[in-house]
């Protein structure tokens, strides 16, 4: 077993890191003191979702897989579409995972690979970057030129569809969130002033899809910016990010802000990922480049880290004692949460079949282990 190298971040250099890699006593492949222990294989081009020792996720080629995390066993698999994907997030339902193909959304039996109902939309793709979401009851989606969809999840039939923005080019609903019998909306940012106003949240009724409140930016305040970025649910609150590097929680029936934080050294036009763990919001900054956690009940900084590779670009993953992420340099960064110790890999440091693995999608922690989408495959990490 070889020994894991921590580097406080007082001793990285921003513009050059010493990458640490160790050999397994095996001959499987090594690297910043994790080991690979499984890869199932076919490049990933959707999120992954794991139940026990089950892993989901949709490879390059239109099919839809479960496989082992420990082994890369294949269980079953789907051939869904040809090649090429819409959502890059998936959605896990009550014995369903739900993705967007195209224009349409799948649901699909996680026992067996059955695929349970299609939805299909051909005048309206699912926006690529939209959370796919469900409450059990209900499905909810984003389609193009300011359209929110929702499903009955367990059939597929459509409870609603209505245009929350007017029909236009810049018009982009995106990443929904359920929170009790509320439906919350963010807008897709774009660069200078809206033609119909600076609306950037939405709530709306989640069983009817009537609008209760909008959220719009205050010029006053300088923030010209506009666009929301994501939101998530923290208890019976949503928190959402804009473009212009503020988090906001928000009660879901009202649209009142409780609180609103700025994120530090973030521009206007930098893009917030969020993602939740107890009572911590975790930030991925773009322009920082790093993560910032919140207090999710204050808003207040809990810790700042700046990443010396680049910036998160898909969503944080968060374990028990570590977060990873993904950089635009296709690395995957690894951060300690109590000491913000710091390891990487590169494709110049991790091999498997004599090929240089690049990272892809938001890893998912498993214990300890990592499961993330590659060029190889999906890919199984085990601390050393």
């Amino acid at each position: 077993m070889c020994a894991s190298r921590w580097r406080p971040m007082a001793l990285v250099p921003l513009l050059a890191v010493a990458l640490t890699s160790c050999t397994s006593r095996s001959t499987e492949p090594s690297a910043a003191g994790y080991t690979v222990e499984a890869v199932a294989p076919g490049r990933r081009l959707t999120g992954v979702i794991v139940h026990g020792d089950t892993a989901f996720s949709g490879r390059e080629d239109g099919t839809f897989e479960a496989t082992s995390v420990t082994t890369g066993k294949q269980f079953w698999e789907a051939r869904l579409t040809t090649p090429g994907w819409t959502s890059i997030r998936l959605s896990d339902g009550p014995g369903l995972i739900y993705v967007g193909v195209g224009s349409e959304l799948v649901a699909i039996a996680r026992a067996d690979g059955t695929v349970a109902w299609r939805f299909s939309d051909p005048t309206l793709e699912i926006v690529p970057t939209s959370s796919i979401t469900n409450d059990g009851r209900y499905v909810a989606f984003a389609q193009k030129r300011g359209v929110a969809t929702v499903l009955n999840a367990l059939t597929g039939a459509r409870v609603w569809q209505r245009r929350l923005l007017p029909d236009n080019s810049l018009s982009i609903v995106s990443a929904p969130v359920f929170v009790d019998s509320m439906l919350i909306y963010s807008r897709q940012p774009a660069t200078g002033l809206p033609p119909d106003g600076e609306v950037i949240a939405f709530g709306v009724k989640a069983a009817t899809g009537d609008s209760a409140w909008t959220l719009q930016v205050n010029r006053a305040q300088g923030l010209v910016q506009y666009g929301g970025m994501s939101s998530v649910r923290y208890g019976d609150r949503a928190i959402i990010t804009t473009k212009d590097g503020l988090v906001l929680k928000v009660h879901p029936a009202t649209g009142a802000i409780e609180w609103k934080t700025k994120i530090p050294a973030t521009s206007e036009t930098d893009f917030l990922s969020i993602s939740t763990s107890g009572n911590q919001v975790f930030v991925g900054s773009g322009a920082k480049p790093g993560v910032e956690s919140l207090d999710a009940d204050t808003g207040r900084s809990n810790w700042s880290f700046t990443s010396p590779i680049g910036s998160p670009v898909f969503d944080v993953g968060v374990g028990a004692r570590s977060l990873a992420f993904l950089t635009y340099g296709a690395q995957l960064a690894i951060v300690d949460l109590n000491t913000r110790a710091f390891r990487s890999i590169d494709n110049e440091e991790l091999t498997f079949g004599k090929v240089a693995v690049s990272f892809s999608g938001s890893p998912v922690f498993v214990g300890d282990r990592i499961v993330v989408a590659t060029n190889v495959g999906l890919m199984t990490l085990r601390p050393n």
